[in-house]
């Protein structure tokens, strides 16, 4: 984890994730023309936090320039109520997430 400091304010980041999901600027963003590069990603099991302290995981199908992502057998995280199976694939704002972590091994290094 890589903490980067913005506009007085410190925030952390994943070292993989090469773009900040914050809504205010700082030094580790992405650039539009080029979008995150989450394309070591495809196809791999995550877990993304989302903005209201919501939790899922599922499998990255896709992405936009804009971080907008695409699961499939995405599991809802509930707390004491347990997990939520979703059946179907789910689109995801991006700028409604915090947080993206991998949740198996990436090929070579992590």
């Amino acid at each position: 984890v890589v903490s980067t400091q913005s506009t007085g304010r410190t925030h952390r980041h994943t070292q993989s994730l090469t773009a900040c999901a914050h809504t205010h600027n700082c030094s580790f963003t992405m650039s539009l023309k080029h979008g995150p590069n989450l394309k070591k990603y495809m196809d791999k099991q995550l877990s993304i936090k989302l903005n209201g302290n919501r939790t899922v995981t599922g499998v990255l199908r896709g992405f936009d320039v804009f971080m907008n992502i695409t699961l499939d057998k995405v599991a809802e995280e509930r707390g004491e109520q347990g997990r939520q199976q979703i059946p179907d694939m789910v689109v995801i704002r991006g700028s409604s997430i915090q947080l993206i972590e991998p949740l198996e091994a990436l090929g070579g290094r992590r």
